[in-house]
C-alpha cells in the first residue's frame, strides 16, 4: 500500500443509497491504497431543464467546468487538487464530470449513462454491459455491508427489543426503477405478506422507505394484521436507520425489487434473500437483466407477486464478498493503472 495517499472526492447527490455506493467504492480502494477522501454535496437547480441541458455544456477546460458548476448547482467548498473522482446516480453524474475537468483527474462513474457522453468517464461501473469500451460489469455494486457487523446490529436489536420467536425481514421501497405502486398494489403486497405469516409461522421485521410515503404506509398498516408484525419501522412517520440490524435480525429477508441499492446490501449480508417484484412493471431491460443475473448466479431468489405466491425459507447464500470485490480492484487497478 503506498504511503502517499490518493485523493479522492466523492461528489453526492445527498440520496442515502447513491452516497452509500461511492463510499462503500472507496472503503474497496483503502483495502489496496491509502485514500484521503473528501465528500462534496452538490445540488442540481432547476433538475428538468438542467438534464436538458447539461450533457451539452460539459467543457473540458477547467475554467468554464468550473463556472458550469456554479451555474447548475449548488456547491461546497471543493479541494484543489484531486485524483479521482467518484459518484453514483444521475444527478451527480454532471458533477462529476465537471470537478474531474476542474481538477483534471480521472473519474468513476456509478449508474446509468442516459444522455452522457461515455467519453467523458474513465471507468463506467454497472452490472449490465453497456458496449462501450470503459466499462466494468460488476458482480455486485460497492455498499457499506459487513456481513458479521450486520449479524451483530441484528443480535443486538432482537435482544433490545426483546424479539423471539421465527422472525423474517420485510424491506419495503416504492415507487421508482419502472415499478409503480398505487393503493391496489400497497394492499397486494400487505396481503401477501399476511399469507406468508400464516403459511410459515412467523412475525416480519418490516421497515418502509422515502419512497414508501405516506399514503403508502397508511394502506400497508390498515391491511396489515398486528399479529403478523414483531416490530416495524415505519420511515414516513417515524425515520430510523436500522435497516441493517432488521437484516440481520431475520432469518430471511425479503425486500421489493424497486431499489437496487436494497438488493445489493440485502445480498452482501449474507443472508437469504428474495427479491419481491411486481405483476407488472416499466423496468428497463438492463435493469430486469441485473435482476435476472442475481437469481442466476444464486445471489437471491426473485419472485412475482400475487395473493397466492407462497416462498418456503431458502438456505444461506454461497456468497463470498472478499472474491467479488478483490475481482473489482482487480479490474479497477488495470483500467486507472493504480
Amino acid at each position: 500500500m503506498s504511503e502517499t495517499p490518493i485523493k479522492v472526492v466523492v461528489v453526492t447527490d445527498g440520496v442515502v443509497g447513491h452516497e452509500n455506493q461511492s463510499i462503500g467504492l472507496c472503503k474497496w480502494l483503502e483495502r489496496r491504497w491509502n485514500l484521503d477522501v473528501s465528500v462534496a454535496n452538490v445540488q442540481l437547480r432547476e433538475k428538468a431543464l438542467s438534464r436538458l441541458l447539461l450533457p451539452k455544456l460539459l467543457p473540458e477546460d477547467s475554467r468554464a467546468a468550473r463556472r458550469i458548476l456554479k451555474l447548475f448547482y449548488e456547491t461546497p467548498e471543493l479541494p484543489d487538487e484531486a485524483d479521482l473522482v467518484i459518484s453514483t446516480g444521475g444527478n451527480s453524474s454532471f458533477a462529476n464530470i465537471l470537478v474531474a475537468s476542474m481538477l483534471g483527474c480521472p473519474n468513476i462513474y456509478l449508474g446509468s449513462l442516459r444522455r452522457l457522453n461515455p467519453r467523458r468517464i474513465n471507468v463506467h461501473m454497472t452490472l449490465e454491459p453497456t458496449g462501450y469500451k470503459n466499462n466494468l460489469v460488476m458482480t455486485m455494486s460497492p455498499n457499506l455491508v459487513d456481513p458479521k457487523a450486520v449479524l451483530d446490529a441484528g443480535s443486538s436489536l432482537l435482544k433490545r427489543r426483546k424479539l423471539d420467536g421465527t422472525l423474517w425481514t420485510l424491506i419495503i421501497g416504492g415507487t421508482g426503477a419502472g415499478f409503480d405502486y398505487g393503493e391496489q398494489e400497497w394492499r397486494l403486497l400487505a396481503t401477501w405478506a399476511n399469507s406468508m405469516a400464516e403459511k410459515y409461522g412467523i412475525r416480519w421485521l418490516l421497515t418502509t422507505s422515502r419512497r414508501t410515503g405516506g399514503k403508502g404506509e397508511s394502506v400497508l398498516k390498515e391491511h396489515l394484521k398486528p399479529e403478523h408484525i414483531a416490530y416495524a419501522v415505519w420511515w414516513d412517520s417515524e425515520p430510523k436507520k436500522e435497516l441493517l440490524a432488521l437484516i440481520g435480525a431475520g432469518t430471511q429477508v425479503f425486500t421489493t425489487a424497486d431499489s437496487m441499492s436494497m438488493m445489493t446490501e440485502s445480498i452482501a449480508s449474507s443472508r437469504p434473500t428474495t427479491v419481491v417484484a411486481l405483476p407488472t412493471h416499466r423496468a428497463n431491460e438492463r435493469y430486469r437483466a441485473a435482476m435476472d443475473r442475481f437469481a442466476r448466479l444464486g445471489l437471491c431468489r426473485l419472485i412475482q407477486l400475487s395473493d397466492e405466491t407462497y416462498c418456503p425459507p431458502i438456505p444461506a447464500m454461497s456468497f463470498d464478498l472478499s472474491t467479488v470485490i478483490d475481482q473489482t480492484l482487480d479490474q479497477l487497478e488495470y483500467r486507472l493503472a493504480c
